[in-house]
């Protein structure tokens, strides 16, 4: 499913998504959290979700430009 498909039917992304999608590690989706770079959801079995609009904002602002051709996606 495109990206902007998802920000329009309001997406949440799981943890594992936000890592596969952007090619970063768990370490760095947890820096990007606590450092306010990218905002969160926690929902109630305690787990967390990434709106995508929140993942696009981040790429926007750190000029990164999906390429999902480039990975097969």
């Amino acid at each position: 499913m495109d990206l902007v498909v998802r920000q329009r039917e309001g997406y949440m992304m799981t943890s594992a998504e936000v890592c596969d999608f952007l090619h970063i590690g768990k370490t760095t989706l947890q820096s990007l959290r606590n450092n306010g770079k990218i905002g969160y959801i926690r929902i109630d079995d305690g787990s967390v979700r990434y709106p995508v609009i929140e993942i696009i904002r981040y790429m926007e602002c750190n000029g990164i430009h999906s390429n999902s051709a480039a990975y097969g996606e």
